[in-house]
């Protein structure tokens, strides 16, 4: 499937997708386009700044499972949280 390619609605049970099928879909993705070494599950990010200057963000990341706090940094933060269930 090419990147302009849009699945939106294909197989969903209701008008918007349930956390469980946006999270398949996310892995799904990642898995199809090769992303998967750039996706970290079950992390929080705590802390998201923007640095202007470096063009970066600024990132505090909490590991789900261990509770362990790193910084990282990024070009680029795609927000996964969200209000649907």
């Amino acid at each position: 499937m090419g990147a302009s390619e849009c699945r939106a609605g294909d197989n969903k049970s209701y008008s918007y997708a349930s956390g469980p099928e946006i999270l398949q879909y996310f892995r799904d993705t990642a898995k199809n386009f090769d992303l998967e070494k750039y996706v970290k599950y079950q992390h929080e990010v705590v802390k998201a700044v923007w640095d202007e200057q470096r063009g970066l963000w600024l990132l505090k990341i909490r590991d789900g499972s261990t509770g362990e706090v790193v910084e990282d940094q990024c070009h680029f933060l795609v927000n996964g949280g969200g209000f649907l269930k």
